[in-house]
């Protein structure tokens, strides 16, 4: 089990479930503008393999009855780009579900289906978007088991691309719009957001564990594919959504060297790039590596929107 802890007041917790370990992230909110203190830990297994140890640690802690929110890990869900159907938004999910059946393998009664849209004012009057989740119901309903028999208070749970939103509004107060690039193992997504709202989430093929195998010779081609999924977003943005070209782009924690890999964007592509480091807006018992930011950005992610919930 991966440990830091900072003894802090009571706040607010995120955990990131995924099929191999859950990620828990518990932050107090700072005083008088000092940064949120923050305590992470991480646990092996599936949550009903690893719901014990996660246990322990909270009470070990004292964090019994804490507010928590829970983010999805991407291996635990789809996500289908579709037309939205023109209904009130109480019949939206319900909708959505016909939407997706020829795009699914399952068959509907087995999924769990739930959508959020894509802002008014995108399309420029044409076919207005929506997103669709779908996951498996037996997959969540055991989920959900689970986290009930834990002590917490469950604020709610969400998907890994919102919970990324949610970061990047908390810390990113400039005008105009901003991409935020997140890599995981084997993959990856880029979010675009203009006024705290999501207008695009895409999937990126590309992830850390390729970028980090190719040959000297070879990374430079990985990192042209990875550059080409990135245009076609931003191109889609400007160009079907008629918003103002993005200018910045976050880029999340990896364990990739930040020299090659930031020179290399900077250096194709026409915005700023900077990227997220989560010791700058928390106080950790230790620094965090890159490779830890990566393990716990979801669950931080998760407990920092519920901080920002409590202020506004």
């Amino acid at each position: 089990m991966k440990r830091l802890f900072r003894k802090s007041v009571a706040g607010t917790l995120g955990l990131e479930v995924s099929p191999f370990g859950v990620a828990a992230a518990y932050l107090a909110a700072g005083e008088d503008g000092q940064q949120d203190s923050a305590s992470c830990a991480f646990f092996e297994g599936a949550i009903s393999a690893s719901r014990s140890s996660l246990e322990a640690w909270l009470i070990e802690r004292s964090l019994q009855q804490v507010q928590t929110q829970v983010v999805l890990h991407p291996t635990m869900y789809k996500v289908y780009f579709v037309d939205r159907p023109e209904v009130e938004q109480s019949e939206l999910a319900e909708a959505v579900r016909w939407k997706i059946k020829d795009l699914i393998d399952e068959p509907l009664k087995d999924l769990v289906v739930d959508a959020f849209a894509v802002p008014e004012d995108a399309y420029r009057g044409n076919q207005k978007k929506v997103y669709a989740v779908a996951m498996s119901k037996t997959v969540l309903e055991e989920t959900v088991a689970q986290l009930n028999r834990l002590p917490i208070v469950l604020k709610g749970i969400s998907i890994s691309e919102l919970a990324d939103r949610a970061m990047l509004n908390r810390f990113y107060s400039e005008s105009g719009g901003a991409a935020l690039l997140r890599l995981r193992g084997s993959n990856g997504t880029i979010n675009l957001i203009d006024g705290g709202d999501l207008y695009l989430t895409r999937g990126i093929e590309t992830g850390v564990s390729l970028l980090e195998s190719a040959h000297e010779d070879d990374r430079q081609t990985v990192m042209d594919s990875l550059l080409l999924e990135i245009q076609r977003c931003l191109d889609y943005y400007d160009s079907q959504l008629g918003k103002s070209a993005i200018r910045k782009m976050l880029v999340a924690p990896t364990k990739l060297s930040r020299n090659f890999f930031d020179d290399h964007l900077r250096g194709h592509l026409d915005l700023a790039v900077n990227q997220l480091d989560l010791n700058d807006f928390f106080r950790f018992e230790e620094r965090l590596s890159g490779d830890l930011q990566s393990t716990f950005f979801g669950a931080v992610a998760a407990a920092s929107g519920l901080i920002a919930e409590r202020a506004s």
